[in-house]
């Protein structure tokens, strides 16, 4: 994940550690993709075992509990706001085989910079757009940001996620319902989830990097 972060670090390590010529030999860099090359001829993704996703959501949705389930933390009661971007990483097993799934968490503000900057933000493999169905005003805002921003998220694979799914569910206070919104822009209809009850919910994780890998 710290490569993948900034590289100059990773060399740094490298360099401190002992390794012997050039520690750029040590990394596989991969050219930057474009929307037309996102798969092989074989209609797979290039083969890369980490993978890119991020996080996007309205304060208090639950992208940190979400993140912090991904490495096995314990959910946390008391909210405590994301101060700044946070990141994890984990192994996903898909097909037999390990992948890397990295969350990068992107409350209010961060995400408006970031996809004012193209480089970045077309590292992503997949973009995961969290709102807390138990909240009548949570969904507004990620379908704010992706109507702002439609042409930059229609080259990467999308996913909603609702949380909360353990708590009662509230009518979200927009011009159209979830479901309906997902088909203006023709991505998958919301995915239920509740971080404080996971064996209630899909594995997520999977899901998403399946769609990082094969999107």
């Amino acid at each position: 994940m710290i490569t993948l972060l900034d590289h100059k670090t990773t060399l740094k390590y490298l360099a401190y550690l002992g390794f012997k010529g050039d520690t750029t030999a040590a990394l596989n860099l991969i050219r930057k993709k474009r929307a037309d090359d996102r798969k092989s001829t074989t209609g797979k993704a290039v083969n890369r075992s980490v993978l890119n996703c991020y996080v996007f959501g309205k304060k208090g949705s639950g992208k940190t509990a979400l993140l912090r389930r991904h490495i096995g933390l314990p959910f946390r009661e008391k909210y405590i706001p994301t101060e700044e971007p946070y990141s994890v990483v984990n192994t996903v097993e898909m097909n037999g085989a390990e992948k890397y799934l990295v969350l990068r968490e992107f409350g209010e503000g961060f995400a408006e910079e970031l996809f004012d900057d193209k480089r970045k933000l077309s590292q992503a493999d997949v973009f995961c757009f969290v709102y807390d169905s138990s909240d009548q005003r949570s969904f507004a805002y990620i379908a704010q940001l992706m109507s702002e921003y439609r042409h930059d998220i229609s080259s990467i694979p999308c996913c909603i996620v609702a949380t909360k799914r353990d708590l009662d569910l509230a009518e979200q206070k927009y011009e159209v319902r979830p479901e309906e919104f997902c088909k203006q822009l023709v991505i998958p209809t919301p995915v239920f989830v509740s971080i404080k009850d996971a064996q209630r919910t899909i594995d997520i994780y999977s899901l998403l990097t399946g769609l990082a890998y094969d999107g």
